[in-house]
């Protein structure tokens, strides 16, 4: 259940970026995945093709920063860092 949390709010991120930005696509996405997330960067992009198949993110490239400790909590998240569009 965390995971799909996570991942369905990242894609709310996602959708709320494009539509603020009046977006007609979504090239690529950058996040920072936590090393206590739960989620692996294979499963992470399984994940995201799945859930940004059909939607305006559907073929944007994934990029994940692998982050392994933090004192802000941030190795426990998954952290949209960045949202490149095209308009």
């Amino acid at each position: 259940m965390h995971e799909f949390s996570m991942l369905t709010g990242l894609m709310r991120k996602i959708a709320a970026v494009a539509r603020e930005e009046n977006a007609a696509k979504v090239v690529a996405v950058k996040v920072k995945l936590g090393s206590s997330s739960h989620l692996s960067p294979t499963h992470l992009r399984a994940q995201f093709r799945m859930l940004t198949a059909g939607t305006i993110a559907e073929d944007a490239r994934l990029d994940i920063e692998e982050v392994s400790d933090d004192a802000a909590g941030a190795e426990w998240e998954l952290v949209l860092d960045s949202v490149e569009i095209e308009a």
